[in-house]
C-alpha cells in the first residue's frame, strides 16, 4: 500500500469533513451520549462523509469510527480509526481547538494519519516511516535534555483527579486529544500527559508524535505503539509522550494517586 498517497487522499477528505462542520462551529444543538460527552448532528454528518470516501477507496478496509462504530470486521488487517469532530465540547462552546482525525493502522501498528482543524485552516499529517508534517513543514519534536521552567506541559483534565505531578513545566488543556498530540509533535509541548482517550482520538496524531521523534509511554513506563487487541469503545490506558532525553525525568514525576 503507497501510505503517501493514501494520506494524501485522506488530508482532501478531513478539510471535507471539518469544512462541513464549519457551519455548526459555536451554534450547534448538542445532546449527551450515555458517557456523559456531548455529541452534535454535525459529528454524524462528517463521520457519514468519512465513510463514504473511505469505503470508495478502500473497499476492503474495516471502519471504526466514534459515533457508529464497526463497519466490516474487527479483526481486519487495515482498521481506519475516525472522530469527525476531535474537541466537540470546544465546536459546541465557540472554542477553534477542534477538527476532523482520521487514522489508518496496519495489524494494529498506526501507519497514516491526518488531522485538520477548519477554524485556523491548519492541517497536520504523517504516514509511517515518511515523517511528520504541519501545512507541509516538517515536524521535530522539542526534546529540550533538563525539566525548565518555562516550558509547556499539556495535561487533560481527568488526569489531574488520578495522579500527582511534580515537575517545574507550565501546564495546558485545550479539550482535544488530537491537537494536543499534532503540537507535541511540533515542539510546542515539552510533554503530553493525557488519560481518558479512545483509540479513535489517537489514531492518527499518535503517528504523528512518533515520526517526529516522540517517545511513548504508559505511566509504568511500558512501550505504547500497537493497537492490537484493544477494545475499540475503552479507554486507552494514561500515556506520557516525550523527547527521549527527558522521559525518565517525566515518568517520576507523574505518580498515581492513592
Amino acid at each position: 500500500m503507497d501510505l503517501q498517497r493514501t494520506t494524501e487522499i485522506i488530508i482532501g477528505v478531513a478539510r471535507e469533513a471539518g469544512d462541513r462542520a464549519r457551519s455548526g462551529f459555536g451554534a450547534a444543538t448538542c445532546t449527551h451520549k450515555h458517557d456523559g460527552t456531548l455529541v452534535t448532528c454535525f459529528d454524524g454528518q462528517c463521520e457519514q462523509l468519512i465513510r463514504a470516501h473511505l469505503r470508495r477507496h478502500w473497499p476492503d478496509h474495516t471502519i471504526y469510527g466514534e459515533e457508529m462504530g464497526f463497519e466490516g470486521p474487527p479483526d481486519n488487517e487495515w482498521v481506519w480509526y475516525l472522530d469527525p469532530i476531535d474537541g466537540t465540547s470546544n465546536f459546541v462552546f465557540g472554542l477553534p481547538i477542534w477538527g476532523a482525525s482520521i487514522g489508518l493502522a496496519h495489524r494494529g501498528q498506526p501507519v497514516a494519519g491526518v488531522f485538520y482543524m477548519p477554524q485556523t485552516d491548519e492541517t497536520w499529517w504523517a504516514w509511517r516511516g515518511g515523517g511528520a508534517y504541519h501545512n507541509g513543514q516538517r515536524l521535530q519534536v522539542y526534546d529540550p535534555g533538563d525539566m525548565n521552567r518555562t516550558d509547556l506541559v499539556c495535561l487533560s483534565s481527568s488526569i489531574l483527579e488520578r495522579y500527582h505531578f511534580s515537575f517545574p513545566q507550565k501546564v495546558r488543556c485545550y479539550g482535544s486529544a488530537a491537537h494536543a498530540l499534532a503540537m507535541m509533535a511540533g515542539g510546542a509541548f515539552a510533554a503530553v500527559i493525557h488519560d481518558h482517550w479512545y483509540v479513535h482520538d489517537i489514531a492518527a496524531a499518535l503517528l504523528m508524535c512518533e515520526e517526529a521523534g516522540a517517545v511513548v509511554t504508559q505511566t509504568d513506563g511500558s512501550v505504547f505503539a500497537s493497537f492490537e487487541g484493544l477494545d475499540p469503545k475503552a479507554k486507552v490506558p494514561a500515556l506520557v509522550v516525550t523527547g527521549g532525553k527527558i522521559h525518565e525525568r517525566m515518568l517520576a514525576a507523574v505518580t498515581p494517586k492513592a
